[in-house]
């Protein structure tokens, strides 16, 4: 059987197991974000599912999973994440705007949802592999403490925009699979532009981008399966329609976040599906049949318009 998203280059064993199904913050359009109740829900349909996260400090020094710097959206209070002690942000209701049919109901609202920790998220779960991006702001030591208390350092990936961030990460945990920064993209991409590619060695396993970001490097599709066939995996976020899923399926990426983790899990069960046939098919007639062989060719005009068409489709908030 065919795997998609699976590159064969890392012996880090983060990557045993395929990471293409990501729930992006754990599915924010499926359950209340960055919340207990959201892993649990996407860990008991999907065993392998790739978490995202996101951390933060409260004043205390806590680290906690919060996307926003501000508590309005997500919560039922107003003000900085980071003014408020862990003990006090653990008193608000998680749950209370989310809603999945535009504002008729509140389905989570005072039902016990809370703002969770780290530790809490991670001992909670200790089968599950987790994606946790640092916020601006975020320890580095006391995230790479909290991943080895809860002996989770083979089933962690770290990111952070922030250089200074990663260069800790690095440096503390240096087995902890993490994603290329800001500053080590240019590097990537300047090496592969170049005369160095040959001799470029990543300090990185993934390469975690939007889609809009796809565009706005110029990157072409024989270019990401050259820095595949380099070892690197290709993490494409956030894709929230059929379309998107689709196309992006097509390139051979290896991960793919989600806030609709349902439905990009049904889309890879369908192409997965699509390609088990192809390949039956093919033993049947002896391999003359070459249908879609190779990339899609609708994926390239894609490249080009990625940015527009996800803009319209996420709604406010939803964006890494």
């Amino acid at each position: 059987m065919i795997v998609l998203g699976l590159c064969l280059l890392t012996t880090n064993p983060f990557f045993e197991r395929p990471i293409l199904v990501g729930a992006h913050r754990g599915g924010l359009f499926e359950a209340p974000e960055n919340t207990i109740t959201a892993f649990r829900t996407c860990a008991k349909k999907w065993p392998d599912v790739l978490l995202h996260v996101d951390a933060r400090m409260t004043v205390d020094g806590e680290v906690v999973l919060f996307h926003d710097d501000t508590l309005n959206r997500t919560t039922d209070a107003a003000g900085l994440v980071k003014r408020l002690k862990a003990s006090e942000l653990f008193q608000l209701d998680a749950g209370y705007h989310f809603s999945n049919d535009g504002g008729k109901t509140f389905p989570f609202r005072s039902r016990g949802v809370r703002v969770p920790t780290l530790r809490e998220a991670m001992l909670a779960m200790p089968k599950q592999r987790w994606m946790i991006e640092l916020k601006d702001g975020c320890d580095p030591d006391r995230v790479i403490g909290i991943i080895q208390e809860a002996k989770a350092e083979d089933r962690t990936l770290v990111s952070s925009y922030g250089s200074s961030a990663m260069v800790r990460m690095r440096e503390l945990a240096p087995k902890v699979a993490r994603c290329f920064d800001f500053a080590a993209i240019l590097r990537l991409l300047t090496a592969l532009r170049g005369e160095d590619w040959e001799e470029y060695q990543p300090r990185d396993q993934v390469l975690s981008l939007l889609s809009e970001q796809i565009v706005q490097y110029g990157l072409t599709l024989d270019e990401i399966q050259t820095i595949r066939r380099k070892g690197i995996f290709v993490q494409i976020h956030v894709l929230n329609t059929s379309s998107d899923i689709r196309r992006w399926l097509d390139t051979g990426v290896d991960s793919i976040l989600s806030d609709r983790p349902s439905l990009l899990a049904a889309e890879v069960s369908r192409r997965q599906k699509e390609r088990l046939e192809l390949s039956v098919s093919k033993d049947d007639d002896g391999g003359s049949n070459d249908r879609n062989a190779g990339v899609n060719p609708a994926v390239s005009e894609a490249l080009e318009s990625r940015a527009h068409a996800c803009k319209s489709d996420r709604r406010s908030g939803s964006g890494r």
